[in-house]
């Protein structure tokens, strides 16, 4: 029983490990430490979701804004068809 007891812990010894690989990945390629510096200006980007829009989107610097939002799920997403206006939501 004490071993479940230890899960959360080394989980989150796992967990904090994998972020620091990511880091020192980051850090050590010229290309990834720019896009990094330049997601963490923007306020609320932090070295973790950095990393993640590092990670999941695939050339940034190369999609307009409404891409990005969209492809990062920031993107309101709507439901028209003719006259009809549904709601609007970020999926």
């Amino acid at each position: 029983m004490a071993r479940d007891q230890d899960l959360p812990e080394r989980m989150d010894a796992q967990i904090k490990g994998i972020e620091d690989q990511i880091r020192i990945m980051i850090l050590n390629a010229d290309t990834l430490r720019d896009d990094d510096r330049l997601l963490q200006s923007v306020p609320g980007i932090g070295p973790v979701c950095s990393g993640l829009l590092i990670a999941e989107m695939s050339e940034p610097g190369s999609m307009t804004a409404a891409q990005a939002a969209a492809m990062a799920g920031l993107a309101p997403i709507s439901h028209d068809s003719g006259a009809l206006k549904g709601r609007r939501m970020i999926a």
